[in-house]
């Protein structure tokens, strides 16, 4: 079987559909496949938008950066994965971040207007579409909700109980330091300053990537 096919079966936009549902799609529209080096630039912010990519193969992030060089990490991505969907239909279709490449990648683009032909021909990839246009919607509102709490320690507290599971005592944080400033749009040193303060305050301890909590509900009254 085509291991572009297998590969689109695990992704959300074709889900629910057959083998020989998407043996047909790919066999009737226009698409390209892409391939980056780990480290790459697959696309810069304020590139035109005019094709779905879909990540097939590989890790990629996104970033903001600004005049000064201070960059905010915005996600990290495995594939399978939709890429700025809904920017793909927005009067000004630009990608909002640059994304680039962890891995090695390999990426499907299929031109807008055979996206637009999917959705008039098949209603289970329109709503795969829609969904997942909702769901990066949920998921920058959280991520601004995120980047705009006033202090640093709000920003950590919060972070600390999205990964936390029924008042667990200890979570492992998928990212390292740097990474960790990044995604709060804050320098290293003031990031590990934050740190300190609440284990001065026996709140959490940070032992590697592992934080122990130490007061959960001192935790939580740090964003109330």
């Amino acid at each position: 079987m085509n291991p572009l096919i297998l590969n689109l079966a695990r992704s959300k936009l074709f889900k629910g559909l057959t083998v020989g549902e998407l043996e047909t799609i790919f066999r009737e529209i226009l698409y390209r496949i892409e391939k980056y080096k780990a480290g790459e630039f697959v696309r810069f912010r304020g590139d035109s938008c005019d094709d779905l990519l879909i990540l097939l193969d590989g890790k990629v992030k996104t970033e903001m950066q600004d005049f000064n060089g201070k960059v905010v990490r915005i996600e990290v991505m495995d594939a399978p994965s939709l890429l700025a969907s809904g920017f793909l239909f927005a009067t000004d279709n630009v990608f909002p971040v640059d994304v680039i490449t962890i891995t090695d990648c390999s990426f499907l683009t299929i031109p807008k207007k055979s996206v637009i032909n999917l959705c008039r021909k098949n209603e289970k990839f329109l709503l795969n579409l829609l969904q997942d246009m909702g769901d990066r919607l949920v998921f920058l509102s959280e991520k601004l909700y995120m980047l705009t709490l006033r202090t640093l320690k709000e920003k950590i507290a919060d972070y600390i109980l999205s990964l936390c599971k029924d008042k667990q005592c200890e979570v492992s944080v998928p990212l390292t330091k740097e990474e960790l400033s990044q995604v709060f749009g804050v320098a290293r040193p003031s990031l590990s300053r934050a740190f300190a303060d609440l284990a001065r305050d026996g709140i959490l301890e940070m032992d590697g990537r592992k934080i122990i909590i130490k007061d959960f509900e001192k935790l939580k009254a740090l964003i109330k």
